[in-house]
């Protein structure tokens, strides 16, 4: 066979070819490939209302590990009553400690009661139902906002009066640590 004559069937195929392509309507081709259908979206009030929920969740698991970590502080004080009773006992000024426990023990109560008060919005549950759901979407966000700024404050509360409190016994113990001699 001829180049000639190979080149020009060969050209005539894919011309054959591209008006086949052509002759095919669109909506045939676009059937053989099924395409998948996009998932529909939450609306944004939808969204809103979620997130709204579990930011009240949030909350309630948070006002519970304050409840906790404020019975701790409580243990945390009785102990160190202890060791100053038995520091005490043994003929040991314990001026320092004592101030620094009664300290303590106020800047507890002002938690505690930053605490109460997070804890009084939150049982209100103003904007949500029994459930937890967002009923009012406005009084929902006061809510969540009433029981941020109370539960922030206790928890820095209590974290400061702690760290002031271990400093404290840390000097007691340094200032009054038998010296060791060489």
């Amino acid at each position: 066979m001829n180049w000639k004559k190979f080149l020009s069937i060969g050209i005539g195929l894919v011309m054959i070819a591209a008006v086949a392509a052509l002759a095919i309507p669109s909506g045939m081709a676009a059937a053989q490939t099924p395409t998948p259908q996009p998932k529909t979206p939450l609306a944004a009030t939808d969204r809103a209302n979620n997130r709204l929920a579990r930011l009240f969740q949030t909350a309630q698991k948070l006002v519970d590990r304050q409840e906790k970590n404020l019975e701790r502080a409580g243990m945390f004080d009785d102990k160190i009553s202890d060791r100053i009773g038995k520091l005490k006992a043994a003929g040991k000024n314990t001026s320092v400690l004592e101030a620094a426990l009664t300290q303590f023990q106020n800047t507890v109560n002002e938690a505690q009661q930053k605490h109460a008060d997070a804890a009084s919005v939150l049982s209100a549950r103003a904007g949500f139902d029994a459930n937890g759901k967002v009923i009012d979407r406005p009084a929902a966000r006061v809510t969540l906002q009433g029981v941020h700024t109370p539960l922030r404050e206790a928890r820095k509360l209590l974290a400061e009066g702690l760290k002031n409190l271990k400093n404290s016994v840390k000097e007691y113990r340094q200032a009054n640590s038998p010296q060791t001699k060489p």
